[in-house]
């Protein structure tokens, strides 16, 4: 059995405009069924008949918010701890033989906004996987030497990740979107080494509840025997109080004040992010909108792609649309020669006016990039890992209580939803933009070269 914790921010930014072009579409492309057991957890089952393997996805929402000051990390320290020793099992070599025996796969996502632990296993092994992932929740053990260990395990991540250039961008953009560092999700190096194991199980107490859980299952098997499955092994699982802090995580949405930032880092090309605070999860009609709009501005034979890269001045563009319950955003990141910041400043200004005009997206960019989101979504249809993370994080961020989980396919905006929605939240809007240049190209480009007039 393998463990993944995929926490970084960064990380997740980059699969995210992936996650949410499957999130959308899951209704209509695979036959599901759903329900919320008597212990409040609520279960969705997805049918993928040519899949070979099941994915469980288990989000609790909440995530790094729930922390207070003097406890950044913790959260990311407990999603470690989780896979590490139980009751049932002490014994971590012989708790990774039972996974190894099912074939288990395991996964670990924290963020901001929630916690998800996922578990795909061989499709005959759906009912002892669910057994291992309700052991993992309900039975850590949190022994001091254990999280010692692991203490130094997170700090590690922490390190290399921090070192890089795409994590200081991100946690820039962050910051300046929300008030929130993407670091303080990861965490901080003296809260971490400062945290005892009882601080962790009663943490592990008043957020891994399943009242305050949602469970995604994507296979072979027929829906309703999946719920059966759930119900027989998940049903035992005892629910409890919530803290209030994880009750009440409703995040940071972007906020006025400072909008652009210029990092100084040893790099060989700049890195730029710029981000356009847009509505919250609940408009699913503009989310669809804003993830079609993040597709048409990158698709290669898109007028915005063959404007910037394709001449040369960019040499990559991606574009994605990043919901939340609180307010989402539209974040657009680029990498650029050194000495092209300059040219590329002035390219992008004149691009972002130009998208006002009637004649800048056609209808022929609408269904090119329509194409290439159904393409991405029907080439992870035969990976229910992905399908069931998609599901979850889908789920998650409506809030686990809407009527459809899986909000609003951005195949079904249309040409005038994404006018509407370049008129609502981007054109003549002032983004959030972080730059990240060497110190010799930052002297040349002035007091404020990230900013857009």
């Amino acid at each position: 059995m393998h463990s993944f914790h995929f926490s970084s921010p960064s990380a997740a930014a980059t699969r995210f405009l992936l996650v949410l072009t499957l999130a959308g579409p899951l209704s209509a492309q695979a036959d599901r069924a759903q329900a919320t057991l008597g212990n409040g957890l609520r279960v969705l089952a997805l049918h993928l008949p040519h899949a070979e393997l099941v994915s469980l996805a288990l989000v609790f929402p909440g995530g790094a918010r729930i922390e207070r000051p003097g406890q950044e990390g913790w959260v990311h320290l407990m999603e470690h701890m989780v896979w590490r020793g139980h009751e049932g099992t002490p014994s971590q070599a012989e708790f990774m033989a039972r996974g190894y025996r099912i074939g288990a796969l395991q996964h670990s996502l924290t963020e901001a906004e929630w916690l998800i632990l996922t578990l795909t296993a061989d499709d005959d092994s759906l009912r002892p996987a669910l057994e291992y992932l309700l052991e993992v929740v309900r039975m850590p053990l949190f022994s001091p030497v254990e999280v010692d260990r692991e203490k130094q395990v997170v700090l590690q991540e922490l390190d290399r990740l921090s070192a890089t250039a795409s994590f200081q961008l991100e946690n820039a953009l962050e910051l300046l979107l929300t008030r929130r560092r993407t670091a303080a999700v990861l965490g901080d190096p003296d809260a971490i080494l400062n945290a005892t194991a009882e601080q962790l199980r009663l943490l592990k107490l008043r957020q891994l509840l399943p009242n305050n859980a949602a469970l995604v299952v994507a296979g072979p098997l027929p829906p309703d025997q999946v719920l059966d499955r759930v119900r027989l092994t998940m049903g035992s699982w005892s629910p409890g109080f919530p803290s209030e802090a994880t009750t009440n995580a409703q995040g940071n949405p972007a906020q006025a004040g400072q909008r652009d930032s210029v990092l100084v880092l040893p790099v060989r090309n700049a890195h730029w992010s710029l981000a356009w605070p847009g509505p919250g999860s609940g408009d699913g009609e503009a989310t669809a909108a804003g993830q079609l709009l993040a597709g048409i501005l990158t698709h290669p034979a898109g007028p915005f792609q063959r404007s910037l890269v394709t001449r040369g001045d960019v040499l990559s563009l991606e574009a994605e649309y990043r919901p939340r319950v609180d307010g989402g955003a539209l974040v657009l990141r680029l990498v650029m020669p050194l000495e092209r910041v300059a040219a590329v400043l002035g390219a992008v200004q004149a691009e972002l006016q130009r998208l006002a005009e009637p004649v800048y997206l056609t209808p022929a960019d609408i269904r090119n990039a329509k194409a290439s989101l159904r393409m991405r979504r029907d080439l992870a249809l035969s990976r229910p890992w992905e399908i069931a993370l998609a599901a979850a994080r889908a789920w998650a961020a409506r809030g686990l209580t809407r009527g459809n989980p899986t909000g609003e396919p951005p195949d079904a905006a249309t040409q005038q939803m994404v006018f509407e929605f370049l008129q609502s939240y981007v054109t003549g809007q002032i983004p959030v933009s972080v730059l990240v240049v060497d110190n010799a190209t930052r002297r040349n480009l002035g007091p404020n070269p990230a900013r857009l007039p």
